[in-house]
């Protein structure tokens, strides 16, 4: 006899995969307001929009243990990313050369 299971989506991979998306939307909606564009910062906001979705879309479709490690580090950078408003130049160090 086959018997089929179904995945239950958990309460804490809920709650990460939403943080997951609204640090994402948040990076893709900053606009700088005459802000310098650093190509660097660009493409480090473009791979950690890709890799969020990805992770957020990855917990919504394949229900898997989401672990409260997991729940307070994404808490943590969705709380940084708001509060910075999107700009991520503000959270990343900025180079001296001299």
């Amino acid at each position: 006899m086959i018997t089929h299971t179904t995945a239950v989506l958990s309460p804490l991979g809920l709650i990460c995969a939403l943080l997951y998306a609204v640090a994402a939307v948040r990076l893709c909606w900053y606009r700088p307001n005459g802000a310098r564009h650093r190509w660097g910062v660009s493409g480090l906001a473009a791979i950690l929009i890709g890799a969020w979705l990805c992770r957020a879309i990855e917990l919504l479709t394949c229900p898997q243990a989401a672990s409260v490690p997991e729940l307070a580090s994404v808490a943590v950078i969705a709380a940084g990313v708001l509060a910075v408003r999107g700009n991520l130049a503000r959270l990343v160090p900025e180079r001296n050369h001299g």
